[in-house]
């Protein structure tokens, strides 16, 4: 039984461009890290044979000085040998990382356990042969598979290892246009001979997926979006057992991410009790600090001092998590109790006179102005009776 860990789209140095914030952009390029650190615990516990990595190891051909030795140092900590191709975030073109004096000897001092293979050419493990299909430029039109296609390259391989191969690229086209002819790294693993390959390890697409009897996309060992849809999986990598040429492989997902990027939906209403206006969040992260991203879509309706109630919820929830995005549709309905506390003010005659005109104003026109007028003003009361 031959045990191989498949992963791929580590993506190690992603910058996270639409994060503003530098500590969470940090969060969760160390939890990317994290992940590699996560692989070696598998490899470990179900003591495999050797690690592949199906492309975008590093998020550019061009990875800084500082994300490579942060790689490398951990890639060293995985158990048994590292096996890695090229993507197209991470292409082998002329100049690119994998080329220079700097990587060879960071990578020959500090994981001596990690080959990077830039051939296309089979290489023979003691229980398995790989079959890499590297890419050399960022995006291409030839089918990178196309090597293994012919038969002279199958002379060349032993008869009695089970072979597997290694790819990276989108095995379908995408929007309304079923073509696939010239599209940028497109892979077709139904071009490659019946009965001659035992598993296709694929990478590029970030979540789990099976393509073939015996093709699977890995997807990314530490999240790095929302999830595309219900049968979504991410943060895993799979683990291959091969008990012999022709054998069908087991595949099995293994956990690996550390965050959790969740979508949430809350419709709110005047009637919600203040405590519960985000029970949906509440549900989701609890107690438990960080480990997530959380894009929050609110709508519905609130009174002034629900609403307000409502944004310290999300000002105390956005420190416990690594990110909180939130797009607030809600509309503003000022309730009388609203109303009649900031139109009764005696001690801010100012607040109170302001707050009557507008109460007025929405009575006899009901305009979007004046609601959010009315929450200014309600913002107000509420500084300076924390001041």
């Amino acid at each position: 039984m031959t045990t191989i860990l498949h992963t791929a789209d580590w993506h190690l140095g992603k910058p996270f461009g639409q994060f503003s914030d530098p500590a969470k952009v940090a969060a969760l390029q160390q939890a990317r890290l994290d992940a590699v650190e996560a692989l070696g615990q598998v490899a470990d516990r179900e003591k495999v044979d050797a690690v592949v990595v199906c492309g975008d190891l590093f998020d550019s051909p061009m990875a800084t000085r500082a994300v490579v030795c942060q790689a490398l140092h951990r890639i060293a900590k995985i158990p048994c040998p590292v096996y890695v191709i090229p993507g197209n975030h991470d292409h082998a073109g002329p100049g690119t990382l994998w080329h220079l004096p700097f990587f060879e000897a960071e990578r020959a001092s500090l994981a001596p356990n990690l080959t990077v293979l830039l051939e296309r050419k089979p290489v023979e493990l003691e229980g398995i042969v790989l079959l890499p299909c590297p890419l050399m430029q960022r995006h291409t039109s030839m089918d990178s598979l196309g090597w293994l296609t012919g038969p002279a390259v199958w002379a060349e391989v032993a008869p009695g290892k089970p072979r597997m191969v290694l790819a990276h690229g989108t095995v379908e086209a995408f929007g309304s246009d079923p073509d696939t002819t010239g599209m940028a790294n497109y892979l077709d693993p139904g071009r490659l001979p019946p009965g001659e390959v035992d598993y296709v390890a694929l990478g590029d697409w970030h979540g789990i997926r099976q393509v073939g009897p015996a093709a699977w996309y890995s997807g990314t060992p530490e999240p790095d979006r929302f999830p595309r849809g219900a049968d979504y999986r991410a943060g895993c990598a799979l683990l291959v057992k091969i008990a012999g040429r022709r054998a069908a492989p087991v595949v099995e997902p293994v956990e690996t991410g550390r965050l959790t990027w969740v979508r949430l939906a809350v419709e709110l209403d005047p009637g919600m009790e203040q405590d519960r206006l985000l029970c949906a969040l509440e549900e989701v992260v609890g107690n438990r600090v960080g480990g997530h991203v959380v894009d929050m879509k609110l709508s519905g309706t609130l009174g002034l001092s629900a609403l307000t109630a409502l944004e310290d919820q999300v000002v105390r929830y956005r420190a416990r998590v690594v990110e909180l995005m939130v797009e607030n549709r809600v509309l503003i309905a000022p309730n009388a109790e609203d109303l009649a506390a900031l139109a009764s003010r005696p001690q801010d005659p100012v607040i109170a006179k302001v707050a009557e005109r507008l109460k007025k104003e929405l009575e006899s026109q009901n305009r979007e102005l004046d609601r959010a007028a009315l929450l200014a003003l309600h913002r107000l009361v509420r500084e300076k009776e924390a001041a």
